[in-house]
């Protein structure tokens, strides 16, 4: 399982530094306030680690997780 926030194809290096390793969470893409009384549909989720899921809910507007991907790539050293 991949941290759709970090990488479209692995967990990131970064994501398993902080304790990520084999852990996954489950993120509505579309908040369940806004789709509203309904069927979740796979595609209405994402797979991201836990550290990535606290900072994408860290403060309203929450973005997405390739919004993040994309903030936390403009940070890196590396990019």
């Amino acid at each position: 399982m991949h941290c759709r926030a970090r990488s479209a194809s692995s967990t990131s290096k970064r994501c398993t530094e902080t304790g990520g390793a084999g852990y996954i969470e489950c993120h509505h893409v579309i908040p369940l306030h806004v789709a509203g009384e309904g069927t979740t549909k796979l595609s209405d989720l994402a797979l991201i680690c836990s550290n990535c899921h606290r900072m994408i809910h860290r403060k309203a507007p929450w973005p997405t997780p390739q919004d993040l991907r994309r903030q936390l790539k403009s940070r890196s050293p590396e990019s």
